[in-house]
C-alpha cells in the first residue's frame, strides 16, 4: 500500500488545524468563566432573591441545613434583596419628572376648578 506525498500534506494540514481548533480557546484572553450568561433585569433578580430565600427555608424544614447555616444564609440573602429593592425604588425616584408631574397636578386643579365652577353655575 502505497501513500502518496499529496495524502501525506493533506493529513499533516488536516492534524495542524484540528490542533489549532483545540488549543487557541485556552489562549484567548475574552474567555470570562465568572461573566454571567444571561442578563438578568432587576425584577427577574428579585424572583431569584426570593425564590432563593424560599428554597433555603424549605431546605432548613427538611432538616437538609442546620439553624446556624440558615440563618447566615437568609441574613446574606435578605440583605441582597434589601439592597436590590432599595436600588430600585432610587432608580424610580431618579426616573420621575418633576416638571411634567408639576404641570399634570396644575392642569387636573385647573380642571376641577372648572367643574366645580360649572356645578355652581347649575
Amino acid at each position: 500500500m502505497e501513500i502518496s506525498v499529496l495524502s501525506m500534506i493533506a493529513s499533516a494540514v488536516l492534524v495542524l488545524v484540528c490542533m489549532y481548533l483545540i488549543i487557541s480557546p485556552f489562549f484567548k484572553n475574552e474567555l470570562n468563566l465568572f461573566q454571567p450568561v444571561i442578563d438578568l433585569t432587576a425584577h427577574d433578580h428579585k424572583a431569584a432573591l426570593m425564590t432563593t430565600l424560599n428554597e433555603i427555608e424549605f431546605e432548613h424544614k427538611m432538616h437538609k441545613i442546620s439553624d446556624e447555616d440558615y440563618k447566615k444564609l437568609k441574613k446574606q440573602y435578605e440583605v441582597l434583596l434589601a439592597d436590590l429593592i432599595k436600588d430600585n425604588q432610587q432608580m424610580d425616584q431618579k426616573e420621575v419628572d418633576h416638571d411634567l408631574l408639576k404641570a399634570v397636578e396644575e392642569e387636573i386643579e385647573n380642571e376641577l376648578r372648572r367643574r366645580k365652577e360649572e356645578q355652581g353655575r347649575k
